[in-house]
């Protein structure tokens, strides 16, 4: 994998190119890249909150293994809905390997999570990326099912209520994602 051109991919997604996510789309070859973003914002999400003090006195190894797991977990997981959703029940043209691809490339700004570690930002940070992910996303969901924006929109909302419910159910039984 060239990193240099997987920096120059992210970069493109982080700034909402539809061509980027075009390309993602019909390369089959990308797996292994959207996979690697997926991979570094994961990374830096557990950094954050390996810090961020959510998890006990300091975080530590538990909030940073948190961190990671959840941001490989949630992807997996994101896809499996959206394909639920936009495919199976609205009926719109994509597979799973096409929706892992754009939404794994969809969390490129991510990365930039690891910089929570500066004191005093943190939370302006992680709400400013997750307004920037969102868009990210919508942005790839409507390349991954050929919708225009306002359905893309409505599918990622749909998604989200979902996801929503399903993470509060699991966190009131003790089990987070």
């Amino acid at each position: 994998m060239d990193w240099g051109v997987l920096k120059g991919k992210m970069i493109r997604a982080a700034r909402l190119e539809s061509g980027l996510y075009r390309e993602v789309e019909a390369d089959d070859g990308a797996n292994q890249e959207a996979f690697a973003v997926v991979a570094l914002a994961s990374l830096a999400q557990g950094v954050s909150l390996a810090n961020a003090g959510l998890f006990g006195e300091a975080g530590g190894l538990k909030g940073f293994v948190i961190g990671v797991l959840g941001g490989v977990t949630s992807w997996l997981f994101w896809a499996l809905i959206i394909y639920l959703i936009g495919v199976r029940l609205l009926k719109h043209r994509s597979d799973m390997n096409v929706l892992l691809r754009c939404l794994g490339f969809a969390s490129a700004p991510g990365v930039l999570k690891v910089f929570a570690l500066i004191p005093g930002i943190a939370i302006p940070l992680q709400f400013g990326i997750a307004v920037w992910m969102l868009a990210t996303f919508i942005v790839a969901v409507r390349q991954a099912l050929g919708v225009d924006t306002r359905r893309a929109v409505l599918v990622s909302a749909l998604g989200f209520l979902l996801y929503l419910a399903i993470f509060l159910l699991l966190m009131s039984m003790g089990v987070a994602i």
